[in-house]
């Protein structure tokens, strides 16, 4: 407990200024609000290494801090990190979902892929760091507009 008020006073001060290094992805917000129209269920599964004010912060960047997600992982509710198992099964307990009825949604092939183990379904979101070697791991791949051609809409 002794370090937790300078922790406190870091997330504070200084993490938002990392803001400068951080901007919207345009084809974000509009798939998950559609997502979340359509009555999905939609979890912000970053890898839980920052406590909540941090990933709350990181979604302010993004422009998503208003979206009502059904979990956020954060370093203070979750139990394991990316890439383990354990992390995406707590993910499938929280929310009572089973692996078919899921669809991971990710762009990091380490931290990301690995929810294949418990039989998640993955959308691998390719870009110019993307090793091609790695889509055939995935089961769906392409730029995040392209998801909806998995989800069945628009």
């Amino acid at each position: 407990r002794v370090w937790q008020p300078l922790f406190e006073e870091f997330y504070a001060r200084d993490f938002p200024c990392l803001s400068v290094h951080a901007r919207p992805i345009p084809a974000a917000r509009p798939l998950l609000e559609e997502l979340l129209a359509r009555g999905r269920r939609v979890v912000i599964a970053t890898n839980p290494v920052f406590p909540e004010v941090a990933i709350h912060q990181r979604l302010a960047w993004a422009g998503l801090e208003d979206l009502p997600f059904s979990w956020i992982t954060t370093l203070e509710n979750t139990h394991a990190c990316k890439p383990h198992a354990a992390y995406f099964r707590e993910i499938l307990d929280r929310l009572g979902c089973t692996p078919p009825s899921t669809l991971m949604v990710g762009d990091d092939v380490v931290f990301d892929l690995p929810a294949r183990q418990v039989g998640i379904p993955i959308f691998l979101i390719f870009n110019e760091d993307t090793p091609p070697e790695s889509l055939a791991q995935a089961d769906f791949w392409g730029s995040l507009e392209e998801v909806w051609a998995v989800m069945g809409g628009p």
